[in-house]
């Protein structure tokens, strides 16, 4: 992503152990001279930031670490970033930046366990950051960014997790017809079917959304992120070499960007889907269904999504959706208790006192 930023705050750790090491092991390496925990927003359930020094040097490290939980299928995404500093106020400005802005200060220590991988890598980002004081490309990008309205994102959020369900039935259907075609029964087809067999096909179907999920979003941020190439940073004075390393940066940033954006969309349909199979009273299509308290928390949700100002594309949510709707669904449970409770104890009163 092009880096419009004059200073860096991240420094070479020259003199660290750390800086040596292709795959630099942060365990028992690092201890905390201060948290940072409550200073940032973000859409991750679990998340952590703090200065650590080295034990070792005494190298300063700002130190952040992302932790999202997949209620689907328990594959955590997490992502742990750590940037050399020369300085405690430089950590401080750091802090206060959002989860994508550090990661234009480089070098940097990067851990990523996306929830589509195995294993997770730990590598350092050690190109330097191209500066540019002009922000013409910045501002045509707040120019065509188009915001979407709440209840057009809500509507969004609704349809997802209804089309998810209806793709399975779709699915389920069609798998089931292909084998009543076949000389054995379908339930006996299902009972000699692998448990490999199924966790695969699973796999690929949710690998298959996550690709048609990050191809929209890659379109969407190519209208208003526009990464350099090598004969742009040429002209800009960069020898070729510098240039080179340059635009690779800069199209790995946008990589991971659009791959942690996809990851947050990816996670708030789950929980809303959830939402809607658990919690009828905010399902439209349901008999349950309260219309004030779903517009209660369509307004709750809506103030708490956090957007890109220049795609106006969602990329997460300060509070986790279904714990919000699960709170105020519980919240209502209570209310509906305790008003029979009251009219029980009223009844009671009034038998009494005749």
């Amino acid at each position: 992503m092009t880096n419009h930023k004059t200073i860096n705050y991240a420094v070479t750790p020259k003199d660290c152990h750390l800086w040596v090491q292709e795959y630099p092991d942060l365990y028992g390496s690092l201890e905390i001279v201060k948290d940072y925990t409550n200073t940032f927003a973000t859409d991750a359930d679990d998340a952590r930031r703090s200065l650590k020094r080295c034990t070792t040097c005494g190298q300063l490290y700002f130190y952040e670490m992302l932790e999202w939980i997949d209620f689907k299928d328990g594959n955590d995404p997490r992502y742990s970033t750590c940037i050399p500093v020369a300085k405690e106020k430089d950590a401080d400005k750091l802090a206060l930046m959002s989860q994508f802005e550090i990661l234009i200060y480089l070098p940097q220590i990067r851990y990523d366990f996306p929830k589509d991988k195995d294993s997770s890598t730990v590598y350092w980002k050690k190109a330097e950051p191209y500066t540019n004081e002009e922000d013409e490309q910045l501002e045509l990008g707040r120019l065509k960014a188009n915001a979407k309205k709440s209840e057009d994102i809500l509507k969004m959020i609704y349809s997802n997790a209804k089309e998810a369900g209806r793709a399975r039935l779709l699915a389920a259907s069609s798998e089931n017809d292909s084998q009543s075609s076949e000389s054995q029964p379908v339930e006996e087809a299902e009972k000699e079917k692998p448990v490999e067999e199924v966790e695969r096909r699973r796999t690929k179907t949710q690998q298959r959304q996550f690709n048609e999920l990050k191809k929209e979003i890659e379109k969407a941020n190519a209208e208003v992120y526009f990464p350099a190439s090598k004969s742009e940073l040429i002209d800009q004075g960069m020898t070729k070499q510098e240039a080179k390393v340059e635009a690779i940066r800069q199209q790995n940033e946008m990589e991971t960007y659009n791959t942690r954006v996809t990851e947050a969309q990816l996670s708030i349909n789950a929980e809303s889907e959830k939402v809607l199979k658990e919690f009828p009273v905010f399902d439209p299509e349901s008999d349950e269904y309260d219309k004030d308290l779903a517009e209660d928390a369509a307004e709750l949700l809506q103030a708490n999504l956090i957007y890109d100002e220049n795609s106006g594309q969602i990329i997460g949510a300060n509070i986790s959706p279904y714990k919000l709707y699960k709170t105020l669904a519980w919240a209502l449970e209570v209310g509906e208790i305790k008003g029979i409770i009251k009219a029980k104890y009223e009844d009671t009163e009034g038998y009494q006192k005749t």
